[in-house]
């Protein structure tokens, strides 16, 4: 028997040399405790020295080894709001901490595998129990939960609209899970709630969804009274609000040639365009509304609504591109150096599959600024496949 656990023990790891004589202890005999005891003594293995190297990572960092007061020393308040910490303690079971809106969330890892999630009120808290977590040391919490069986209520890029909403939930266990977690690729951030406040928190959401809808309402009133300045304001406030809608930076860009604002313009048209090429033919409705005053662009401006339709009707998509296209060479008109310009027509040309014409607007880019590195990689490879 004797025999049998000495060599059991001689060929555990340092690991799980630590492991059975710390917190799994009291699953093993006193004899075969004082056999692990033994071989410890004979590596010279330092319990509080293993314990003290622990691994720290900031959100998808591949992190590094640290002590365990220097990682307490990176938890902190000022920590951006869904940034996660992963601390692992010496046995490589983690916590991956998530700074939330008021509290901090944290998920336990067991061996990669998910256990279970808590939330701490307090900096002062987290940071306790998880000094007593990394020192292998015994730690409860009063509430623990499977996030698992949390529901989705609601999922948007836009940090600022998802803040609105969760300033209104009041004492509504939620979290948000991010593109880190869910591998969106997209960046969409997605508010979870407890299952017993589904109801509450989806009325919630829903309404901020009608004011949503209000200020679509009110920029469509504003641009029919042609007050674009007024117009601007409310289209500022949707780009943060729903920044994963492209008629609303479409929408803005136009507006902002009216005001001869042109590089901002520049910037709402590129960022129409990354929005809407992947899913053309998918979302998007046109409706008629003014022209851009922009000679040459007779397209309207397009529909703030994402229109979904339950039958079998046809869609009719608008042709934007184009029409983003003769913006941009308008504009590049009047600014001939502008490089964001030249990015924005190599992107579209891109799309419509005319290999030469992007490779041409990559090389004027070059000749512009020669360290560009989007264009030299973009040209690169758009050499490889002509």
């Amino acid at each position: 028997m004797s025999d049998r656990v000495i060599q059991q023990c001689a060929v555990m790891s340092d690991r799980e040399l630590v492991r059975t004589l710390t917190i799994d202890r009291e699953n093993f005999q006193g004899n075969f405790l004082v056999i692990a005891e033994s071989e410890r003594e004979k590596r010279a293995l330092s319990i509080e020295n293993f314990i003290d190297d622990v691994h720290l990572a900031q959100n998808d960092e591949e992190g590094e080894s640290c002590t365990i007061d220097q990682a307490l020393a990176k938890v902190d308040s000022d920590i951006p709001l869904w940034s996660i910490l992963t601390l692992a303690n010496c046995l490589e079971d983690a916590w991956v901490i998530q700074r939330e809106f008021r509290q901090w969330l944290v998920h336990h890892y067991v061996e990669e595998g998910y256990l279970t999630s808590f939330f701490f009120d307090t900096t002062e808290q987290l940071k306790s129990t998880l000094r007593r977590f990394l020192s292998l040391e015994l730690w409860t919490v009063d509430v623990s939960h499977d996030l698992n069986t949390w529901k989705p209520i609601f999922q948007s890029r836009s940090p600022a609209f998802l803040n609105k909403i969760i300033s209104e939930l009041g004492d509504i266990l939620h979290t948000v899970k991010t593109p880190l977690f869910s591998q969106d690729q997209k960046g969409q951030l997605v508010l979870l709630v407890h299952p017993e406040f589904e109801k509450q928190a989806q009325e919630i959401a829903d309404r901020n969804h009608t004011k949503i809808e209000q200020l679509y309402d009110r920029a469509e009133h504003l641009a029919e009274t042609e007050n674009s300045e007024q117009e601007l304001r409310i289209y500022d406030i949707l780009s943060e609000l729903v920044p994963d809608n492209l008629a609303v930076h479409y929408n803005r860009g136009n507006i902002l040639i009216e005001l001869d604002r042109l590089d901002e313009a520049v910037e709402s048209l590129i960022e129409a365009i990354v929005l809407g090429l992947p899913e053309i033919g998918d979302k998007i409705d046109l409706k008629p509304r003014r022209g851009s005053g922009v000679a040459g662009s007779v397209n309207p401006l397009l529909s703030l609504v994402a229109l979904s339709r339950e039958n079998n009707e046809q869609l009719h998509y608008p042709d934007y591109i184009d029409d983003i296209e003769i913006l941009l060479l308008h504009i590049r008109e009047q600014h001939p150096e502008n490089t964001r310009i030249l990015h924005g027509l190599a992107i579209i040309a891109e799309q419509k599959n005319d290999i030469a014409v992007a490779c041409q607007h990559y090389r004027d880019m070059l000749a512009i600024d020669p360290q560009n590195k989007a264009a030299q990689t973009h040209l690169a490879y758009l050499k490889q496949i002509q």
